[in-house]
């Protein structure tokens, strides 16, 4: 006769579902990364992979520019579910799609995004920025108006971003952050693969107090740790952001198969 062990019978005290249980387990290293953010006592975790009929948009706002044939981020029926943004024809700001999360994400709870896309037409004369921003930053408008200083545009005090940019002969990949009352601050960076129609590449990032870090395709590319310098205010409101732009009267459109993220509980 096989005889149960009455730990595994009745409910055990404490949280099952917490980091605490995974220690108490002795889990650690990779394990307890992978894990951590499943035990729900200390973690917020979300995973949307775009699996419905429709975008729900009970959890995100949309928009485009509203310029010729542009078409907010919607589901595409597709193997393993993605969405849509079509820029259109229209050129400039006319010319974008715009998809925004709810305000709940703070650096100061160590909260991350990650977001797997791929460009569906060529990426000349294209605008792609993934990561948190605080509020819209204008109804067509990039979070990031100028690469090069760099700056952002006037609504934005928060901001955590990848950037891809084509105009004319020059691709720039940036790292760019802003908090409030603090200096846009830039890292230029090379892609482990370059970025390309057809090309399926994962972004994350990773904001943890007031320092950022960008992780693309498993690699660490860049980063804004320096030491006693803030590049986000991580005691501020941010939101999972998505934006697509064309540069030129040639539509753009991006795929993005899904977004994860997470935090750390308030307790």
């Amino acid at each position: 006769m096989t005889v149960l062990n009455p730990q595994f019978i009745y409910p055990r005290r404490g949280y099952p579902l917490s980091r605490q249980e995974l220690k108490n387990a002795h889990l650690r290293g990779p394990e307890y990364e992978f894990l951590k953010h499943f035990a729900m006592r200390d973690s917020v975790y979300t995973l949307d992979d775009f699996i419905g009929d429709t975008i729900n948009l009970d959890n995100y706002a949309v928009a485009n520019g509203g310029g010729a044939a542009a078409a907010s981020f919607a589901i595409t029926v597709v193997e393993d579910g993605w969405i849509r943004g079509t820029t259109g024809t229209g050129n400039g700001d006319t010319a974008s799609a715009s998809l925004i999360g709810p305000a709940i994400y703070y650096g100061d709870r160590n909260c991350w995004m990650e977001c797997r896309f791929k460009p569906v037409t060529a990426v000349t004369e294209a605008r792609i920025e993934i990561g948190f921003v605080d509020v819209v930053p204008g109804s067509t408008k990039p979070v990031v108006d100028v690469l090069a200083t760099p700056t952002v545009n006037t609504a934005v005090a928060d901001a955590a971003l990848y950037v891809y940019d084509h105009t004319g002969s020059t691709t720039t990949n940036e790292l760019v952050t802003i908090g409030t009352a603090i200096t846009a601050a830039k890292t230029t960076f090379t892609p482990p693969v370059a970025i390309a129609a057809g090309t399926i590449y994962t972004v994350r990032i990773h904001v943890i107090g007031n320092t950022v870090f960008l992780i693309m395709n498993g690699v660490l590319v860049a980063s804004h740790q320096a030491s006693a310098t803030d590049y986000i205010e991580g005691g501020s409101a941010i939101c999972p952001w998505l934006y697509v732009r064309a540069s030129s009267a040639t539509s753009k459109s991006l795929d993005v198969d899904y977004v994860a993220l997470g935090k750390d509980r308030k307790n």
